[in-house]
């Protein structure tokens, strides 16, 4: 991938933690927006197929928590295939019934491909550790 790509991901990584953390009318459909069409998506416990499945998961996403925040710690790059990249980083979540938060580590593999100039999620497959209690 050239660095002009790469940059692209790095913007698209941005804007999907971004939309992660939001919350209100507009947040799930955000998040969905960086997806292909018949993208898939594994994590949280669901497989996913397609934009409107990720979106309607993610309305629920926010079901008793008050607030989340992703920290992207690393992005890297597949040497066999320029398409594919993994991240390293953090999720914090406040849940609505809990005084102190509970933070874990995370990471996802994901491939990208362009769709007439815009820079597409066509997979992804996210894994945590189990979460220890933040204060």
């Amino acid at each position: 991938m050239t660095g002009k790509l790469s940059q692209q991901v790095q913007d698209l990584l941005s804007k999907l933690v971004t939309a992660a953390d939001q919350r209100g009318p507009q947040a799930a459909a955000s998040f969905a927006a960086l997806f292909a069409a018949d993208a898939q998506f594994i994590g949280g416990g669901h497989a996913l197929h397609g934009r409107e499945e990720i979106q309607a998961s993610r309305e629920k996403t926010w079901n008793g928590v008050k607030s989340r925040e992703h920290t992207i710690r690393g992005l890297y790059q597949s040497t066999e295939n320029p398409e594919q990249f993994a991240f390293l980083g953090s999720l914090v979540v406040h849940r609505a019934d809990a005084e102190d938060a509970v933070s874990m580590r995370i990471c996802a593999n994901f491939d990208v491909k362009q769709n007439s100039g815009t820079l597409e999620i066509t997979r992804y497959e996210a894994f945590a550790e189990p979460p220890s209690t933040a204060k």
